[in-house]
């Protein structure tokens, strides 16, 4: 094993017990061709998709019955992340978020693509067992303006707040995280391991929000200038 997989293949928390996780939040690091002139590379270690779906046994340990994967993906990588919700042994529902990056400005990202321009980013809802139980806002719109943070690919805690919104205060597990977040188990090597104390009373890390315009239309506290459709 490389000196990347043994940075993240240590196991989750022993303060997470077995089968009590309900809700998962992964932001896989994605393998891109040509990666070495990318960003990612630069900002955090790539996984390839065998090493991505190692992580099962470390999942199905902390899985509770009842649970819910929302996996952030782009459109070049939706098929492998499709293949790796099924790898996890949990089963694709549908697209449950899409993310409309806004510049700071809030006007609307013009991104790469070797097709037409990229400007958004996708959260794949899977689950296993009975998922409709969570269900606690059935009104919240797929599609979400945000504003783009500055650190390469960070996703914008608004996201983290609304599966909490719509799926409850659940046991939660982030996968792949980058900073620790107030309520959420997280893991992850750009976060130091801590006691559970430090989970559950952490707060979040708010050092790479955008600044700028905040149109906060959400109830709870959010990241940065948000729209919804």
């Amino acid at each position: 094993m490389d000196e990347i997989c043994k940075k993240f293949f240590v196991p989750f928390p022993k303060e997470i017990k077995d089968n009590s996780i309900s809700l998962f939040y992964a932001d896989p690091p994605w393998h891109y061709k040509g990666g070495k002139n990318r960003g990612e590379v630069k900002e955090y270690d790539c996984l390839s998709t065998e090493t991505l779906e190692a992580l099962k046994i470390h999942i199905n340990r902390v899985a509770a019955k009842d649970s819910v994967l929302a996996m952030w993906t782009t459109g070049p990588k939706m098929q492998e992340a499709c293949e790796l919700i099924d790898k996890w042994d949990f089963r694709y529902k549908t697209v449950l978020f899409v993310w409309e990056k806004l510049y700071k400005n809030e006007k609307p990202i013009k991104g790469l693509g070797h097709y037409t321009r990229s400007a958004t980013e996708f959260i794949l809802l899977a689950g296993r067992g009975h998922i409709t139980k969570f269900v606690c806002d059935r009104n919240m719109s797929q599609v979400q303006e945000v504003v783009r943070s500055d650190r390469h690919s960070e996703k914008p805690h608004l996201f983290a707040d609304l599966l909490v919104q719509l799926f409850g205060d659940v046991p939660r597990l982030e996968l792949f995280a980058r900073t620790q977040k107030k309520g959420w188990f997280c893991w992850g090597n750009q976060i130091e391991c801590q006691t559970i104390e430090h989970w559950l009373t952490s707060k979040t890390d708010d050092s790479s929000i955008p600044k700028g315009k905040n149109k906060r239309k959400h109830k709870h506290k959010t990241e940065g200038s948000s729209k919804k459709r």
